[in-house]
């Protein structure tokens, strides 16, 4: 019968007529067939779409060579060519008669064929096992036998007492803590995926046991689960019945146990006559005593052993297991010397490893229907009978005879390739025992026995692989890119990842990445490479010689090594600030043009977690981008795209802008790595193209099959003829031969093959060939928020994740923007301190998983501390410039002389010491105010002070109203904890209030003020005031328009009103938490740095009496609420603002009871809001969420909660008809309206699993101090304000650039004299009559190192956002820049490293299916060099370098 095999083999061609072979010379052989008459045997592989492989072949018969000539092949190679003829008398041919049917999974038990049995387990196994049998007439079921579940113990058995166990609570989560964990060398054996998956073999498995703490949900107790597959015993003609799967089963999964009858081997007197002993072999194994080969965690699948032991009786294992009367399913999975399981021995209740579960895995990927084996692992001359002689070995009726001289046939592959080159035809028939034509020999021994015949001779030699390929027209083009995706931070630091440290966490190095891959791109003219992280790049760069930097520039010169992205780091797009964005790939853009002259083309944000609408116009379509790709989408939008093509896209991410800053969009019909199959790491297990006609396993063929599938799969949910497959992944090309010697051989075989067109190439290339399409392309709005990767998995918690770093980010970034500007001021020096560490500092933390806050602790730490470093230079530049600023002399030759100005970083929880600092002896404290936005601000400040006893004064020293706010115990709890903590010092009672003060401060400048100390009353003392709840009553609190009301008992919110808007509803404001899914067997998926997956809600209230103290003063109000033990919250409503400010503390969130949460307040309102709520885009536009929607697509709804979450870094706002309820935060959070009228945000999150996704780390996040760690406690603030539909924006919009760039505060010691006297009491960097329009922000103002000033000029609003501001308008640059001439102003584009004007001529235009009614877009109009005068439409950012006739000093 046919025989499907997996390596086709074929003599002859289709007409049966013409045979070619590869070979210098004819064979002698086939030369003896025509001089002397010999026959030859013939072979016939037929095309077969119903076999698993594509071929069946059949045995034809004897033929003879009656000619033979020689031609000149395609890739080289003389050939010779033969005709047959078949010899006369021989049976008829058959081949035309072969059928061979691919067998159907069946749908339900009626479709099954040939059904002898619905379920030979009898309802035991949770999924029934049919048997069927199509071969017996009368066909039978399996008979014999009783199924048993579960292992049967015999009476002389005697089992181990059961093992102590872990104490791990629900699942086992640390593998360094995990005490069954530390048995498999400290780290678990299996991971989640699939349900649980064996890493590798080993000598022994230790899973939990009985007495563990963690739960059957455990991934180390994957074989304990049953079975998850559905199984068929089938009944086979030749081997009796055998096993198979009708679902795909993936490597490393468990399959089954064996079960039987547990029992002493000594005890099977008859063991010989019984097919279904298994003896426990673990011991012999490990020691090395024949059984299964020697399993360590580094070596492959165990294969069939060819060792053999003449001591074997000595090592009889003690127990075995006898299936021949009681058993279950895995008594019937047959032999194989190739099989598809493997035999792992497991531990589990005990630790004897006599007594060892036996447990069969997946040793490779098995697709339905394929027959499951394993390989008994009996060695040469094992099995003998009670006369010492070999015996028959049956599994079922498969028979495998051994004797005294003979190997187990098909088991010892090397053995027979040896034979098979030393022994005559005859001698090989004779030793296979059996006749080619009944088709019962494997291929491995045909292509040996026809290499020793002659048939196969060949020659190997140097092969000039053609890679030279272009684009073709008319064929699929497969554009090759080799890429490698280098984390600037993850499981590891940045610098560890570069140096390749730390590699017990992953084995990555950076810079060997780097070195072999420009070494193997010196070796080819023909390969490409492109990199995207200049972070990594600039630090190899530095280290290189003069000789390889030029050959590296000759290199990027001829597009060999292409930068892709370009940015320090691929940045997250969910949770970074759009002018950090910004900054970051300006940084990355400057170096790559200061060294090699290049402009970036492509954006590459291959791995952020979802894609922002800012990231598609801002940057990308406005650094000159032409086209984007990414691989990360939501699983529905991803199937639905696949299925229309519409996977490549022109994005319009502003509505503002529309068609003037769009940009094609590509998304990858699968993840960033190549398809599978084609992955050639040296690790990797992709086969390598074999083409080496000498060695076993030539497979050119094979693999060009392979990739001409695969890209012809591609091509069919893509548009036009081109296609891209990225041929890398993470951290990949540490030894770049491995990719590009396999990549050589693909386009050369693959190209003359003919079929499709494989080329090196990079993303630019293929841009310009889809863009030479000329083809209509979608058109796609909006963002690709939230995205999900499966059921289940919405990626949206780590839009909150690590919530202090996230805040931190803020602040740092906030404040070089303001340094920056004083840096421009002061002149920029090339020797002292700069800004460029901290520069460096933040690019990095925008790393999708940097500021993402999905990285490990340590490398949490990491960034942290670069940060602060950054900070501390930064530092020094501020006070520098603020004491040259605000020195009155003209001259200051000194330094020394100026005034030593101290900052306070950590006044967020309430310390500062200059501020702190008792004033006496006449000592006074001098304060300046900065003022980073271009219009003037009047705020209140707070400081902390030791005494009560101090007034304040102005710049022009006049007293100002003033009030002390008493320090609460919960925020000196706060202060003390963290002081200690952080910086080591034990704090006593010496900050006792807070002093506010409000300040009025010019644009781009400064404002002086003067606290000193007084005898008499100074600032007046707020009146406390503690309520514990009286009856119905009320409390209201706000001096000025905005009034709260809050209810005496409970102190719950329950009533906004504003006076001077006239707008008065109802409003509440509370908390609650989600409870964080762990994990089951039925679904592992668990909530977790990324994944947000609530497992209820549960609203938080106070516990016990809830205490609310009101602390009201001449400028402001505060509400204090002790909400629980872990949350304490400060409401303030300021005299003259009209929005609420809420300062929250949260944590240490108690885990205790093992449950993760995940922490949430709610603003409610009674507004009918339909569902509808906006969101911004990385603090840009807002963008339109519409609750269980997408408008792509039919959403699916499985996740009602995590599937609504969006992230937040401006804020989010809710309308009805008429009123608006607006929300801004600090930092970037997750947040919602999952019911009308209400809006939620996510404050913190701890959490006790691993999500899953790589990370392979609780986000448990723990403060450690005093010798004990506490979860962390997080303090931030969010805003409150409800205004008349139309009218919030001018406070999102004015109030949030407030938020961005706070006032900062420099401190310093007056002694005595008058600050006036001496220096400049107020300052600003533009023209004193001049003030910005309240729609432009100054979001970059910076001298570069070749003294030219960068400039960016950002609208504030969007088209139609608000009647008054969204409009153009202009700002005037000589009023910027009073005290300097400009020379001239060259408007660039977003990262400036090209002329705005060069970027539109070069801009590629798309064309966009169907008709297009945009209305006309606006932009501002060139800069007139006289006048000066920058016009920008809503929502554009202009961008400008400056030079001046001269930098004047101020001051100078």
């Amino acid at each position: 019968m046919p025989l499907p095999v997996s390596k086709p083999f074929a003599i002859l061609n289709s007409d049966f007529k013409l045979f070619t072979l590869r070979s210098p010379a004819p064979s002698s052989n086939v030369h003896n067939s025509i001089e002397q008459g010999t026959p030859v045997r013939v072979v016939r592989g037929h095309k077969s779409a119903d076999s698993y492989v594509g071929k069946v072949y059949t045995y034809d018969g004897l033929y003879k060579v009656v000619k033979y000539w020689a031609e000149k092949g395609v890739s080289g190679f003389t050939i010779f060519k033969f005709r047959l003829k078949r010899l006369d008398g021989q049976p008829v041919l058959t081949t035309d008669q072969v059928l061979y049917h691919r067998g159907q999974i069946p749908k339900s038990v009626s479709e099954i064929r040939g059904l002898v049995c619905e379920d030979i387990s009898m309802g035991q196994e949770d999924i029934p096992i049919p048997a069927t049998n199509l071969v017996d007439d009368p066909p039978f079921a399996p008979s014999g036998f009783t199924y048993c579940k579960n292992l049967q113990v015999a009476g002389s058995v005697k089992l181990p007492r059961n093992a102590s166990g872990c104490n791990c609570k629900d699942t086992c989560i640390n593998p360094k803590s995990c005490a069954c964990a530390r048995l498999n060398g400290s780290d678990f054996p299996y991971v989640r995926r699939d349900g649980g998956r064996l890493v590798a073999p080993m000598d022994i498995v230790f899973e939990c046991g009985p007495n563990c703490g963690c739960g059957p949900g455990c991934v180390n107790r994957t074989s304990q689960r049953g079975m998850k597959y559905r199984l068929e015993v089938f009944r086979t003609p030749k081997k009796g019945w055998a096993v198979r799967s009708w679902d795909h089963i993936p490597s490393g999964a468990p399959v089954c146990e064996y079960i039987g009858k547990l029992m002493k081997t000594d005890d099977v007197e008859t063991a010989y006559e019984n097919d279904y002993i298994f003896e426990i072999d673990c011991l012999q194994t490990m020691k090395g005593l024949d059984g299964r080969e020697r399993r360590l965690r580094d070596v492959s699948i165990p294969t069939c052993s060819d060792k053999s032991d003449d001591h074997r009786s000595d090592n009889v294992p003690e127990f075995c297991i006898d299936a021949g009367s009681t058993g279950n399913i895995a008594r019937f999975i047959n032999h194989s010397c190739q099989p598809n399981l493997f035999v792992q021995c497991v531990l589990s209740s005990h630790h004897d490893i006599k007594l060892a579960r036996v447990v069969l895995f997946a040793a490779d990927n098995i697709p339905p229907l394929k027959e499951l084996t394993y390989d008994y692992g009996y060695a040469l001359d094992s099995v003998m009978g009670p006369d010492g002689k070999g015996v028959v070995i049956r599994s079922s009726s498969f028979q495998l005879w051994t004797g005294p001289n003979q190997s187990t046939f098909g088991c010892r592959r090397k053995l027979h390739e040896k034979l098979a080159r030393s022994l005559p035809f005859s001698s090989i028939m004779q030793y296979l025992s059996i006749s080619i034509a009944e088709m019962k020999i494997s291929f491995a021994i045909i292509c040996a026995l026809l290499t020793s015949t002659g048939i196969l001779l060949v020659e190997s030699k140097y092969i000039d692989y053609n890679t030279s390929q272009g684009i073709l027209p008319g064929k699929i083009n497969v554009h090759l890119v080799p890429h490698s995706h280098d984390d600037v931070g993850w499981l590891k630091t940045v610098d560890q990842y570069y140096v390749g440290a730390n590699n017990s966490i992953r084995g990555a190095c950076v810079q060997n990445v780097l070195d072999s891959a420009i070494s193997a791109l010196l070796d080819d003219k023909n390969r490409k490479f492109i990199y995207v992280e200049m972070a990594f790049f600039q630090r190899w760069w530095r280290q290189q010689s003069e000789a390889l930097k030029l050959k590296v520039k000759e290199l990027i010169n001829s597009g060999q090594l292409e930068f892709i992205n370009g940015g320090m780091s691929m940045h997250d797009e969910a949770t970074p600030h759009y002018i950090d964005l910004i900054d970051q790939t300006t940084l990355g853009h400057q170096f790559i043009k200061k060294e090699f002259g290049q402009k970036p083309r492509v954006g590459w944000q291959i791995d952020p977690f979802g894609h922002s609408a800012v990231q598609a116009y801002l940057l990308g379509a406005e650094l000159g981008f032409d086209s984007l790709f990414f691989a990360r989408i939501d699983y529905q939008d991803r199937a639905k795209r696949r299925a229309e093509k519409t996977l490549e896209v022109v994005w319009q991410g502003s509505k503002s802008l529309g068609s003037s800053s769009q940009i094609f969009t590509g998304i990858f019909p699968r993840h960033y790595d190549p398809p599978d199959g084609f992955t050639f790491e040296i690790n990797d297990v992709s086969p390598p193209i074999q083409d080496d006609v000498l060695l076993f396993d030539y497979n050119v063929k094979e693999r060009v099959d392979d990739f001409v599938a695969a890209a012809v799969a591609q091509a069919n949910v893509t548009r036009t003829n081109h296609i891209m497959w990225l041929m890398g992944t993470d951290f990949r090309y540490q030894y770049a031969n491995s990719w590009f010697r396999q990549i050589d051989k693909f386009i050369h075989y693959v190209n003359l093959d003919g079929r499709v067109n494989a080329l090196y190439s990079t993303p630019s290339i293929y841009t310009d060939a889809k863009h030479a399409a000329k083809e209509l392309w979608p058109l796609k709005t909006g963002d690709f928020f939230p995205y999900a990767d499966r059921e289940n998995a919405y990626w949206t918690g780590y839009f909150t994740s690590r919530p202090a770093f996230k805040g931190y980010v803020r602040r740092m970034s906030g404040y070089y923007l303001a340094a920056r500007q004083l840096e421009f001021f002061k002149g920029r020096s090339s020797s002292g301190p700069n800004v460029d560490a901290l520069a460096d500092a933040l690019a990095i933390a925008q790393h999708h998983d940097a500021v993402s806050g999905t990285q490990r602790q340590h490398v949490a730490s990491d960034y942290s501390l670069r940060l602060s470093i950054g900070y501390a230079e930064a530092e020094k530049v501020v006070a520098s410039s603020l004491a040259l600023l605000a020195d009155s002399r003209l001259n200051t030759s000194q330094e020394e002389s100026l005034p030593k100005f101290q900052q306070c970083p950590l006044l967020n929880i309430s310390y500062c010491p200059p501020s702190e600092a008792a004033l006496s002896n006449g000592k006074s404290l001098v304060i300046i105010v900065y003022n980073p936005l271009g219009w003037k601000r009047e705020e209140a400040i707070r400081i902390p002070v030791s005494s009560e006893g101090v007034i304040v004064m102005d710049s022009a020293g006049r007293e100002i109203e003033s009030q002390l706010l008493p320090l609460s115990n919960a925020s000196m709890s706060i202060r003390n904890y963290h002081v200690k903590a952080y910086l080591g010092r034990s704090l006593g009672e010496t900050m006792k209030y807070w002093l506010a003060f409000s300040v009025s401060v010019p644009p781009l400048g400064f404002s002086t003020y003067t606290v000193t100390s007084a005898k008499r009353t100074g600032a007046k003392t707020s009146e406390v005031y503690n309520l514990e709840g009286n009856g119905e009553s009320t409390v209201e609190v706000g001096q000025g328009n905005l009034k709260l009301l809050y209810t005496a008992n409970g102190g719950n919110l329950i009533h906004y009103s504003n006076g001077r808007s006239l707008v008065t509803t109802s409003a509440q404001q509370t908390y609650s938490y989600y409870s964080a899914y762990n994990g089951t067997d039925k679904d592992p998926q668990a909530s977790g740095a990324y994944v947000f997956r609530p497992n209820g809600t549960f609203p938080i209230d106070s516990e016990g009496q809830r205490s609310l103290s009101v602390m009201r003063g001449p400028l402001m109000d505060e509400v204090h609420q002790q909400l629980n033990p872990w949350i304490y919250q400060i409401t303030r409503v300021y005299k003259g603002k009209e929005h609420a400010e809420v300062e929250f503390n949260i944590g240490p969130i108690p885990v205790d009871d093992g449950v993760g949460k995940e922490i949430t307040t709610q603003i409610t309102t009674a507004m009918m809001t339909n569902k509808t709520f906006f969101t911004d885009s990385n603090g840009r536009d807002f963008i339109k969420r519409v609750r269980d929607y997408r408008e792509d697509w039919d959403l699916q709804v499985n996740q009602h909660v995590a599937g609504n979450y969006y992230p937040i870094n401006l804020g989010i706002y809710i309308e009805d008809e008429s009123t608006e309820l607006s929300v801004l935060v600090d930092r970037a959070v997750g947040g919602s309206s999952l019911v009308d009228g209400q809006i939620e945000l996510m404050l913190h999150r701890r959490l006790l699993h691993d999500d899953s996704r790589g990370v392979g780390e609780a986000l448990n996040e723990e403060v450690c101090a005093l010798e004990e760690c506490k979860g962390l406690t997080v303090q931030g603030k969010f805003y409150i304000r409800i205004d008349p539909l139309g009218d919030g924006a001018k406070w999102r919009r004015t109030f949030g650039q407030e938020i961005y760039s706070p006032l900062l505060l420099a401190f310093t010691e007056l002694d005595g004299s008058n600050w006036t006297n001496s220096h400049v009491p107020t300052f600003s960097g533009i023209d004193p009559t001049y003030s910005l329009p309240n729609n432009i922000a100054v979001i970059t103002l910076q001298e570069l190192e070749s003294g030219r000033v960068l400039l960016r000029l950002a609208h504030l609003y969007e088209t139609g956002e608000d009647s008054d501001y969204s409009e153009m308008t202009s700002a005037e640059l000589k009023k910027l820049f009073p005290t300097k001439k400009i020379q001239k102003a060259t408007e660039m584009n977003l990262s400036a490293n090209q002329e705005r004007a060069e970027m539109e001529t070069k801009r590629l235009a798309w064309k966009i299916e169907g008709s297009s009614d945009e209305a006309k877009v606006v932009r501002g109009g060139p800069v007139d060099p006289v006048k000066l005068v920058v016009e920008l439409a809503p929502m554009e950012i202009r961008t400008f370098l400056i030079d001046f006739d001269y930098l004047k000093i101020f001051g100078s």
